[in-house]
């Protein structure tokens, strides 16, 4: 077992969940991981970044990113509302997309689209930087609904997803619509 998935457990076993799932007891562990994402202590490891890519990695491997997305029915959810209801810091944008990316859980491909589709075009120069949210949501949308952006044989760059932005939604939109479930 790898130490991620360790702590991941004893994480588990702490906040008293007994499964991948949660229900009402979980409100509480997923309120305190989330705000976790908020501390500078959660985004020290991240300063060594060399690029998004970096910084994706590091998050993906943190404590509080795997056991929000372990527990998909009640941080889904919450990531969404907090989207669509508060003003959030970029960084802490990042690690929503993050977590919505690994959990895996398609109810989050519309406010991904929305976010990608209508960032303003001011932001053309700024999309690039590992703190900027946009990268990570394009990001999350290739792995919901399987577009192809991120085929492996290089690593794309934010200007080049921006220009296309409102293809990439509508696209992520359309695959959503054909294939609810999957």
């Amino acid at each position: 077992m790898a130490l991620a998935d360790v702590l991941l457990t004893v994480a588990l076993l702490q906040t008293g969940c007994t499964g991948p799932r949660g229900g009402a007891s979980m409100r509480e562990p997923m309120l305190t991981q989330l705000e976790a994402l908020e501390s500078e202590e959660f985004w020290m490891p991240t300063y060594i970044e060399s690029g998004w890519n970096t910084v994706h990695d590091v998050l993906v491997e943190s404590e509080q990113i795997r056991w929000l997305a372990a527990h998909p029915d009640v941080s889904v959810p919450e990531i969404i509302e907090r989207i669509h209801t508060r003003l959030i810091h970029p960084k802490v944008l990042v690690a929503y997309f993050v977590v919505l990316e690994q959990a895996g859980d398609r109810r989050a491909v519309n406010v991904l689209s929305e976010y990608v589709e209508n960032i303003e075009d001011g932001a053309a120069n700024s999309v690039g930087s590992s703190w900027h949210p946009f990268i990570y949501a394009v990001k999350a949308l290739d792995g919901l609904t399987s577009l192809g952006l991120f085929d492996g044989r290089s690593l794309p760059g934010a200007s080049d997803f921006f220009y296309r932005r409102k293809e990439i939604a509508e696209q992520a939109r359309d695959k959503l619509s054909r294939r609810p479930d999957k």
